[in-house]
């Protein structure tokens, strides 16, 4: 049974269905679309392997276990407006020229890896335009927060970009301060955003966001996830889209759902890449194959056959 959807236990008539699908939060201060909670088991054990996404599209029914009202009606996800992620007239600042994000025109998602506990794992996060849709409006974009708003109301707008926050990833106070204040940059160092726009690309058709993240438990486990788009030859158009997220052990090199994923790598017995490392019994961890050569005795690496 596939596990990267929310799998609950729903009651029916004395009954226990395992149903895969997606909580939705009531209550909360960001109304978010959907609480995606994965497993551990939800960990690809080999890095480029499709077999664990989890794949979100507008337009789907989830079923959720808990509403604030209490019933079991099915949620539809919805769409997204085609320039909600970077509009000039979202910016709260007078100081300021730079393009925000609208809040009821993006989807809220949030990722709860709790049950992970503590570890660094490789995530990555894809906005994607939907094939089986025939609009044509989405330019993806994501931003994507470290913690959960659980507390307050959402403001109109937001910081797609983390503007507002310095290379440390806290406020500098120089414009207006982000209504969310459970929520801090992933990480905000230079070589590492944690926001991308598909604006920028030439495919512009999808982006995806890869990062190791280390999880401490506690509010470092969730992460909040805005997918927009950013179209700015098309206003406030609805354009579907398909949310990926796929987790990894090994560093990925290929983006969630890619067709043409290369065969998947292969491990010893010692977990050491197989054509690529060896296992050294003395130093008791893997090491380059050219690092071996020459080796004798009680230093000679174990290499498969």
């Amino acid at each position: 049974m596939h596990r990267l959807s929310i799998i609950f236990l729903l009651m029916v008539s004395g009954l226990i269905q395992v149903v895969n699908a997606a909580e939705t939060i009531g209550g909360y201060g960001i109304p978010y679309t959907a609480r995606l909670v994965f497993e551990k088991s939800d960990i690809n054990k080999v890095a480029n392997s499709n077999d664990k996404n989890l794949t979100v599209t507008s337009g789907e029914a989830l079923l959720p276990t808990k509403q604030a009202n209490a019933s079991l009606t099915a949620l539809t996800v919805p769409t997204v407006k085609s320039n909600g992620w970077c509009d000039t007239a979202a910016n709260p600042n007078t100081n300021s020229n730079d393009c925000y994000g609208w809040s009821n025109q993006s989807q809220w998602f949030l990722l709860d890896l709790s049950k992970l506990g503590s570890r660094k794992v490789w995530l990555q996060i894809s906005a994607q335009k939907d094939d089986s849709s025939t609009d044509d409006y989405l330019v993806p974009a994501l931003t994507v927060w470290r913690g959960q708003q659980n507390q307050g109301l959402p403001g109109d707008w937001y910081p797609n970009k983390f503007q507002g926050f310095n290379s440390k990833g806290t406020p500098d106070n120089s414009l207006k301060a982000f209504w969310a204040w459970n929520l801090k940059p992933l990480n905000n160092n230079s070589g590492k955003l944690s926001w991308a726009t598909a604006a920028n690309n030439d495919d512009k058709s999808k982006v995806t966001l890869t990062q190791q993240v280390t999880l401490k438990g506690g509010e470092s486990n969730f992460l909040t996830v805005i997918l927009g788009s950013d179209n700015q030859t098309s206003l406030n158009q609805n354009a579907n889209f398909k949310f990926l997220v796929r987790l990894s052990s090994k560093m990925p090199t290929t983006d969630p759902g890619d067709s043409n994923t290369p065969p998947p790598p292969k491990y010893d017995q010692y977990n050491c890449l197989i054509g690529a490392e060896c296992y050294h019994p003395s130093m008791g961890h893997c090491m380059p194959v050219n690092s071996c050569e020459g080796l004798t005795g009680a230093n000679k690496c174990l290499c498969p056959k």
